[in-house]
Formats: structure tokens, sequence, C-alpha cells
């Protein structure tokens, strides 16, 4: 997948697997707008996902978590049960 960078300004390779690929391929057939996560009674992009993850914990009754808790938790996990998350 080839993305481009808002922060380096720059495009790149992104690397996924094949079944994100083919939902993704799925989900531009019925779309609704160009973007793939967003808020269904505004259809504009999310601006802020650390408030909606801070009200997920709260709702939640959670401590101390933060979006990139689950970022640096997700990929070893995969790893400690055999994923290959190269493909």
């Amino acid at each position: 997948m080839i993305n481009f960078s808002h922060k380096t300004q720059k495009l790149r390779i992104v690397p996924i697997h094949s079944e994100v690929r083919r939902i993704l391929e799925f989900w531009k057939l019925g779309r609704k707008n160009e973007y793939v996560f967003y808020n269904q009674k505004t259809g504009e992009r999310f601006v802020d996902l650390d408030a909606g993850f801070e009200l997920a914990w709260k709702k939640a009754e959670i401590e101390g978590v933060t979006r990139h808790t689950l970022r640096h938790t997700f990929a070893p996990r995969l790893l400690e049960r055999g994923a290959d998350i190269t493909r």
C-alpha cells in the first residue's frame, strides 16, 4: 500500500496483510466518503483520536492506558501466538 506521510511530506510503501487489503478493497466499493474511519454523524474524519480513547477507558473504568499502550502490546502478543506479521 502506498501512503503519503503528512509528517515527512513523502510517499512511502506500507506493507499490509493480504486480508487487510481484501477488506479495504471491499470497503472501497461501498464507501460513503474518502475516509476509512470517520464520524458517522458528520461524515468527517476523526480529528482527536485520543479523546475517543479517553472516553472508552473511562466507560470501561480502566486507568493508565493510552492508544500507544495498545500499539506497543499488539504486535508482541501476535508474535507470541505464532502470527506472521510480515505478510
